[in-house]
């Protein structure tokens, strides 16, 4: 993918969402530090990534409903760059979440960290081809593809749903935010999930 290409996505990213101003972007490229490593340099460089930065945070405070005072009190975020993917994009939108999103004191299980962020890279048309499928998993509490497209079903029945758990696990976490949000248990929610696409169901939670 050409450079102009990833520049136009940025520059698309900043219209559509309001631009994210209080917050200084700085990358640091260490690539050249590899032998005949400047892809870096050369298809992407550090001004489309802060660009990409800039719209990345801004889709995140705008997914998750947060105002300017509600966000998390960053005045800089540096991103080090030490190699090169074609996946830059999508990796990048899942790392800035983890930047801007809440951990429940330490308290959030893994999985539904890694799960919200990827359930960004979803919610911005950014899922990779090879994720595993809508439905798979064997447990809610699954990192990254399974823990997104659960999510994204319990967003589906209550819009919002990502936004005001996220804002619940500023402090601490409990399963309970399920049942407080939604009525039901989360084992219950993954029974319905699995059932409605008629799969397996496993209700261990991972330790």
């Amino acid at each position: 993918m050409s450079r102009t290409h990833f520049l136009g996505v940025a520059l698309l990213f900043l219209v559509a969402f309001p631009p994210a101003h209080a917050v200084k972007y700085r990358v640091v490229d260490r690539t050249g530090y590899i032998t005949g490593c400047n892809r870096f340099k050369t298809e992407i460089g550090s001004f489309y990534t802060r660009q990409l930065m800039r719209a990345a945070s801004s889709f995140i405070w705008l997914t998750f409903n947060e105002s300017i005072g509600e966000r998390k009190d960053h005045d800089q975020v540096t991103l080090v760059i030490h190699g090169f993917q074609w996946s830059f994009r999508k990796i990048l939108f899942h790392e800035m979440t983890h930047v801007w999103q809440q951990y429940g004191n330490g308290k959030a299980p893994r999985g539904l960290v890694n799960g919200i962020a990827d359930y960004m890279r979803l919610r911005a048309g950014l899922a990779p081809k090879k994720w595993a499928q809508r439905g798979s998993g064997l447990r809610w509490d699954e990192s990254y593809a399974v823990m997104a497209y659960f999510l994204d079903h319990c967003n589906g029945l209550k819009n919002g749903f990502v936004a005001e758990l996220n804002s619940l696990m500023e402090d601490d976490y409990s399963d309970e935010f399920f049942s407080v949000m939604l009525g039901k248990t989360v084992d219950e929610f993954w029974m319905d999930y699995k059932t409605e696409l008629d799969l397996p169901v496993e209700l261990s939670k991972v330790e």
